[in-house]
């Protein structure tokens, strides 16, 4: 399936990733309503908290990629990330600094490789 995508959609140019690259994985169950049928804003408080804890925890902003397919999901994330960063004292600089380069819609993130990757499938209830 990758080849026949790459092939047909992106001229080759998708990067296989290599298997001994690959680290640990998890799924992540948050319940919530969905807001104009795609933005679940108890998964964006949820992802805020993990993106807070990781920050207050290193020296540097985390390499942490939030990812989903849609642009409703995608600002109502910045918006929740935001607020809950600048709660820690974070300068707004830094903040819209990482949310400019962390925080977009899948095709934001395509020939892009990072630390972490969040996906936001977004599913109501």
């Amino acid at each position: 399936m990758f080849t026949i995508s790459n092939e047909i959609a992106y001229d080759n140019k998708m990067v296989l990733a290599k298997k001994e690259k690959l680290g640990e994985s998890a799924w992540f169950h948050c319940i919530g309503s969905a807001i104009n049928r795609q933005f679940v804003k108890e998964q964006a408080y949820f992802v805020a908290e993990k993106i807070a804890s990781q920050w207050k925890n290193g020296i540097e902003p985390p390499d942490i990629y939030v990812i989903t397919p849609f642009t409703a999901v995608k600002d109502g994330i910045k918006n929740i990330v935001k607020a809950r960063l600048k709660q820690e004292g974070i300068p707004i600089r830094d903040i819209s600094s990482w949310i400019i380069k962390s925080i977009g819609t899948v095709h934001t993130f395509q020939g892009r490789q990072g630390g972490r990757y969040c996906l936001f499938c977004s599913w109501n209830r």
